[in-house]
C-alpha cells in the first residue's frame, strides 16, 4: 500500500461525501477523514482521526461533529480494555470489542478485512464498537465477515437481528470500492 493515499466515497443515494487520507508510518496507520451525509433523514457532519497498530488493529479514535450540541469523542483501546481518552473513564461495555465501526463511513470495514486476513470461504464473527450517526454513541455489536474472493470481495453481516447483509468489493489495498445500498467510491 502506498505511504499516503486519498480516497473519497459518496452515498449510494442522497447527498454526502467523505474525503479520507490514509498515511502509513512504519507499521502504524493514521487516518484523517471528513464525512457529511444523512442517516434516517438526520443530516450530519463528522471529522474523525483513527490510529491503527500493526495489522490494522484499532488503537485510538478522535471524532467530532459539526452540529448543534457539538460532540467530541476520544476512545482508546489498550490491552483489550476501552476508555474515554479525554476523561480516562473506563468503558467496560466495550470490552471484548476489537474493531470500531463508524456507520457514516465504509472505511472502518477495512479494519477487520485487513486484521482477519481471511482465506476464500473462511468467515469470522467479531464484536465491534459501533457508532451510528447522528449521535455517534459507541455500543457493542456482533458482525460476521466472510471472504468470497480473497482480496476482492467480502460479505458483511450484521448479527444484531436486522438481517442486514452486503457483499463488499475492495481494491488491492483492502479499501471498499462498492458497498451496495450505502456507499460507492468516487474518482
Amino acid at each position: 500500500m502506498p505511504q499516503s493515499r486519498i480516497v473519497r466515497w459518496k452515498p449510494w443515494s442522497g447527498e454526502g461525501l467523505e474525503h479520507l487520507e490514509l498515511q502509513h508510518h512504519g507499521d502504524a496507520v493514521n487516518v484523517h477523514s471528513v464525512a457529511i451525509g444523512e442517516d434516517g433523514g438526520a443530516k450530519f457532519g463528522v471529522h474523525y482521526h483513527l490510529l491503527l497498530r500493526p495489522g490494522w488493529e484499532f488503537q485510538n479514535l478522535t471524532l467530532d461533529t459539526a452540529r448543534p450540541g457539538f460532540l467530541q469523542l476520544s476512545l482508546g483501546r489498550r490491552n483489550g480494555s476501552w476508555a474515554n481518552v479525554t476523561t480516562g473513564e473506563a468503558l467496560p461495555e466495550l470490552d471484548g470489542c476489537i474493531d470500531i465501526d463508524i456507520a457514516a463511513t465504509p472505511f472502518t470495514n477495512s479494519l477487520p478485512i485487513h486484521r482477519l486476513a481471511l482465506s476464500e470461504g473462511e468467515s469470522a464473527e467479531i464484536l465491534v464498537a459501533h457508532l451510528a450517526a447522528p449521535d455517534f454513541v459507541p455500543k457493542p455489536v456482533r458482525q460476521r465477515y466472510t471472504c468470497l474472493a480473497q482480496g476482492r470481495r467480502y460479505r458483511f453481516e450484521a448479527l444484531d437481528g436486522t438481517g442486514f447483509t452486503a457483499d463488499l468489493e475492495v481494491d488491492a489495498d483492502g479499501l471498499v470500492v462498492d458497498y451496495p445500498g450505502l456507499f460507492r467510491r468516487v474518482g
